[in-house]
């Protein structure tokens, strides 16, 4: 008569290349007339689904050393069996010869004492009825393939609660996956525009504004263009259109922003013009639209390009950048302290400018004591003082006029 008594018993998954069966092991002391067994033993392994009758699934007979009763092998997790499904596994011992031996009650695998370390995570799936599988107490995979760090409802293909730590740069590339149309170029660590923006009233298109004229739905402060107020408009780089133009600094800055993107510095403008064909040195057409009667249409400036990629950076319209600066000829009016002080045109809510000893021009007059945000690049009109050095800094953020645009960009 055979006895097994379990003084132990634990359940771990061995290393296995990626696609290899799982192993498991056990150990126990085995007992034979009351006496510590020594030698060779048949043991089959089997895994069932209950803790009586059920359904078992062998993993083969297999010789194993007996030691002063200590007992211990390793397995191959028979076919059929998914420890991860959900079910409560019961293992069987079965020893041979002399007949078949069935040693009883079956164990039950705990959680406590039974690991898996998966080779690999191609196969990872989550348990029945569960709506993702969670990789760490941190990191978690929902249907469709959203990944979540921190939250186990990401809402994008990935969504990071918490802080994020780099020891190297993060970069990526500069397509959108949400609008495939919408072309960037890459510039050393940034994303810019591949053709100057036309503004539109959702972020995949819609109703295309500015491009003849005037017709945008928020007010050029820009107060109302933003994605979540009540007139939004959204920049994007698109082939085939006319860009954007008489728009304001504000309302150029708002659509770059709600499409999760910026008006460019202007050093990064200037660097993102590098190898334009100058118009002062290399003549007009086929290069640059320097004496034309409208803006190139977007995708038509393959001939004016520059070594990046970047379309129509001169001679179609003037683009805003991110600068502002002190504009102008200096003036006085000022206060007993010396101090320059005006007002923003009407519409800027009566908003002072404090020492700025300048003038910008705006909508058809010079205004005293406000700002300029820098243009570049020059319009179709402007012919050899068009170029990737032409700088302008009179205007207001608040002007506007037919031959002036803007581009955007983002950090990769």
């Amino acid at each position: 008569m055979r006895e097994l008594a379990r003084l132990l018993f634990a359940v771990c998954c061995l290393a296995a290349p990626a696609g290899a069966a799982e192993l498991l092991s056990y150990q126990g002391r085995l007992l034979e007339g009351g006496t510590a067994v020594t030698g060779k033993r048949v043991v089959n392994v089997f895994l069932c689904d209950a803790a009586a009758a059920g359904n078992c699934f062998g993993s083969g007979e297999q010789s194993v050393a007996v030691s002063d009763g200590l007992l211990r092998a390793t397995y191959t997790v028979p076919s059929g069996v998914d420890l991860l499904g959900g079910a409560d596994w019961h293992l069987e011992l079965r020893l041979y010869p002399g007949g078949t031996t069935t040693l009883s009650p079956r164990e039950r695998l705990s959680s406590l004492p039974y690991a898996l370390v998966a080779s690999s995570a191609a196969g990872l799936a989550a348990r029945a009825g569960a709506p993702g599988a969670r990789v760490s107490s941190s990191l978690y995979i929902v249907a469709g393939g959203r990944l979540g760090v921190g939250t186990e409802s990401p809402a994008a293909a990935l969504e990071v609660v918490g802080g994020i730590a780099a020891s190297g740069r993060i970069t990526g590339g500069c397509e959108n996956p949400d609008d495939p149309g919408d072309e960037m170029v890459a510039v050393g660590p940034w994303c810019v525009d591949k053709y100057e923006a036309s503004a539109w009233s959702t972020p995949t298109g819609g109703t295309q504004y500015g491009a003849a004229s005037d017709d945008y739905p928020c007010l050029d402060t820009g107060q109302d263009c933003a994605a979540g107020a009540a007139n939004p408009i959204y920049a994007r780089s698109v082939s085939g259109v006319t860009p954007s133009r008489s728009i304001t600094w504000f309302q150029a800055a708002a659509a770059c922003a709600n499409a999760n993107k910026e008006l460019l510095p202007n050093h990064l403008w200037q660097a993102a013009g590098a190898g334009t064909p100058d118009p002062g040195t290399t003549g007009t057409a086929p290069n640059c639209n320097i004496s034309g009667a409208a803006p190139h249409t977007t995708g038509a400036g393959t001939n004016c390009q520059s070594s990046w990629g970047a379309q129509d950076m001169i001679g179609s319209l003037w683009e805003w950048t991110a600068q502002w600066m002190p504009a102008g000829t200096n003036y006085t009016n000022s206060g007993a302290d010396g101090t320059q002080y005006n007002n923003w045109p009407a519409g800027y809510g009566g908003d002072g400018t404090f020492n700025v000893g300048g003038r910008a021009y705006n909508g058809s007059v010079w205004a005293d004591g406000l700002p300029a945000a820098v243009i570049r690049g020059g319009s179709w009109g402007d012919g050899a003082d068009a170029g990737v050095f032409a700088f302008v800094a009179s205007l207001a953020p608040s002007r506007s006029f037919s031959s002036l645009g803007f581009r955007c960009g983002r950090r990769r």
